[in-house]
């Protein structure tokens, strides 16, 4: 039988995406990424930082739009033209 006492959580809200984009690497490094994923982002945010091999910062990752993360990549090793993050606008 099924207990009629049990809650439910609410439904959170749904967000939909129309456009999505991939930002890829422009250089290779090891890549710190400062977002995590579902993460709401504003236009020219860092989203991470990617760096060369005794730890300077080579090239610093901003989102060309407002949206959201969909996902990271959490590979630190990342060659130049590499998938770092696919974003999603509302």
């Amino acid at each position: 039988m099924i207990n009629k006492d049990i809650n439910t959580p609410e439904s959170s809200k749904s967000i939909h995406l129309y456009k999505r984009k991939w930002i890829r690497a422009t250089v290779a490094g090891l890549f710190n990424c400062t977002v995590k994923n579902g993460s709401n982002i504003k236009k020219g945010q860092i989203l991470g930082h990617i760096m060369g091999t005794y730890g300077e910062i080579n090239f610093t990752v901003k989102t060309p739009t407002n949206g959201y993360i969909i996902v990271k990549n959490n590979f630190p090793i990342i060659n130049m033209g590499d998938a770092l993050l696919h974003t999603g606008r509302t």
